[in-house]
């Protein structure tokens, strides 16, 4: 997970592995701890992003979930509401971050200071991710 701010920087971020049995079933558990994640931040309006499109339409619909989902789409709904977080789609390009620190985590290439000093290359992502999100 990557949290940025407004204007497109990095502010916070984790990772974590767990076992899932579907990609939609991983994307939501991702959706549902950045929920948790960003419980505690105070400020402006928080907006959860994924490019998972059925991920983002079980988070907000009233539509029943599949059963290999519901309380983790239970959970985000929940959340989404309590915490009055908007959940969004956005283009696979405009969330490259997140991709290539899940591909550095998996791999144990992500560097444990990331957030604080983040490489050039993270720097970049952050970068193309917002530009790609404005277009």
């Amino acid at each position: 997970m990557v949290v940025r701010n407004k204007v497109g920087e990095l502010v916070d971020g984790s990772t974590a592995t767990f076992p899932v049995s579907s990609i939609l079933q991983g994307e939501l558990e991702a959706i549902r701890r950045a929920c948790y994640m960003v419980e505690g931040l105070k400020g402006s309006p928080i907006m959860i992003e994924s490019d998972n499109k059925r991920a983002i339409e079980l988070s907000v619909s009233e539509f029943v979930p599949p059963w290999e989902v519901f309380a983790v789409v239970m959970d985000i709904r929940k959340l989404v509401q309590q915490l009055n977080l908007k959940v969004e789609w956005v283009k696979r390009s405009a969330n490259k971050i997140a991709h290539q620190v899940a591909a550095w985590a998996s791999k144990g290439q992500l560097n444990p200071a990331w957030i604080s000093t983040p490489s050039v290359s993270l720097l970049s992502l952050l970068y193309s991710d917002v530009s790609n999100a404005e277009l």
